[in-house]
């Protein structure tokens, strides 16, 4: 700035235009001075020849990586999300079936005892006391379905316990 204001009435005489600023060049790591009054925010020179470097021999692997990172948060999103909807949705129908079987009483024991069967499942009890609570469990729809006539209700809470068995099955083999 010293530079500029013992300079500049005779740069102007001679150029017609005098410095008003100036600025460090990251390229020679100097200082510079310009009549431009406007700060442009340019990349250096050589942030201009790496990435000129990265296009030509395809080396964008930060933002490649980058972009991965991204679609994978994405996706766990998307996920979580689908699990959070499934989960509403099995809330939403069993809130439903039990509010059709609350009169039932073996209907709704049945159900809780179903409800206690996922709750083993969740919590990685031991095989044999599982397997105990499924077999109480059929046992007691079978006396169900030996004294009722069927219904809807009897055939879902069948096809629930049917489905929780076969998973659990998969999931030991």
């Amino acid at each position: 700035m010293a530079f500029i204001k013992y300079n500049r009435y005779a740069i102007k005489r001679k150029a017609g235009f005098a410095p008003v600023r100036a600025y460090h060049c990251t390229s020679c790591d100097g200082w510079h001075v310009t009549s431009r009054k406007a700060v442009f925010d340019v990349p250096d020179k050589a942030e201009v020849m790496i990435a000129a470097y990265n296009r030509e021999h395809n080396l964008d692997w930060q933002n490649r990586r980058d972009r991965l990172r991204e679609q994978k948060r994405e996706q766990r999103r998307e996920q979580e999300l689908e699990q959070k909807l499934i989960q509403e949705r099995e809330q939403e129908a069993a809130n439903l079936l039990k509010a059709r079987i609350k009169r039932n009483g073996p209907l709704m024991a049945l159900y809780k005892q179903i409800e206690e069967i996922h709750k083993l499942i969740k919590n990685r009890t031991d095989k044999t006391r599982t397997y105990k609570a499924f077999t109480k469990a059929y046992q007691k729809l079978g006396i169900i379905m030996d004294s009722q006539s069927p219904t809807t209700d009897i055939q879902i809470i069948k096809d629930k316990l049917d489905s929780i068995y076969a998973d659990y099955q998969s999931k030991e083999k």
